[in-house]
């Protein structure tokens, strides 16, 4: 966002040519970061952060000449069912147009046609039956008791997302599982579990994974496990 914001001072010459050299200098300090640290999944970051990076190479006019750009557009295609809500869609069409927002300067709305037609949420099949899914909490911290917090088998009904198989393992008395979330723009974040508290303060998050160490680029919400299916939520530093 901030390189986007560097962009757009210089474009519109809203500052003096010596900070508009350095503005540059530091956009280029920015894309040669991004793409040090893009992923071997051909993200920059996760898969909603990604659209964010994208746009700074469109808005630069650098994505023609940046693999790092085609990798990022190949692998945003394959995951484009990672995008449920508004907020996340807002983010990724973009980039999927090979536009940023700095193009929102020079649309004039008013010359548009009128083609927007509302639809329904599209709702996933029902199931029928239920399954079985492995639930495993991890603490590598140094202050943790142990590595793993909790190994359970919890039943669900078939079809149901990790948000609703956390809710089962909560529901078994026997295994004193809890846990919390926060309500985002991009749904439910997973906050807290067996009462650790993931801090931004101490750029701490509950990771989402699926055995054996394949990262979810989905939310709580959204992803919809296997039976069979071993999940671990774990508590990583960024």
């Amino acid at each position: 966002v901030a390189a986007l914001a560097f962009t757009c001072l210089e474009r519109e010459r809203l500052v003096g040519a010596g900070l508009a050299a350095e503005l540059r200098a530091a956009m280029h300090r920015v894309r040669r970061r991004m793409v040090e640290v893009q992923g071997q999944d051909g993200f920059f970051g996760n898969v909603y952060s990604t659209p964010w990076a994208m746009q700074v190479f469109i808005a630069t006019k650098t994505c023609r000449t940046q693999p790092a750009y085609g990798r990022a557009m190949a692998a945003l295609l394959e995951n484009l069912d990672a995008f449920t809500t508004a907020a996340t869609m807002a983010q990724a069409l973009p980039a999927l147009h090979g536009r940023s927002y700095l193009d929102l300067a020079t649309t004039q709305c008013r010359e548009e046609p009128d083609t927007l037609t509302p639809i329904g949420p599209e709702l996933p099949p029902e199931v029928s039956g239920n399954m079985t899914v492995r639930l495993v909490v991890e603490c590598p911290e140094r202050w943790c008791p142990q590595r793993q917090l909790y190994d359970q088998p919890v039943p669900a009904p078939a079809g149901a997302s990790l948000l609703d198989v956390l809710r089962a393992a909560a529901a078994q008395g026997s295994s004193n599982f809890t846990f919390d979330t926060q309500e985002t723009s991009q749904g439910p974040f997973l906050s807290r579990v067996l009462g650790l508290e993931a801090r931004q303060q101490k750029r701490s998050y509950w990771q989402l994974l699926t055995a054996p160490s394949t990262s979810l680029q989905m939310g709580v919400a959204d992803y919809r496990p296997s039976d069979g299916e071993t999940l671990i939520l774990r508590l990583s530093r960024w």
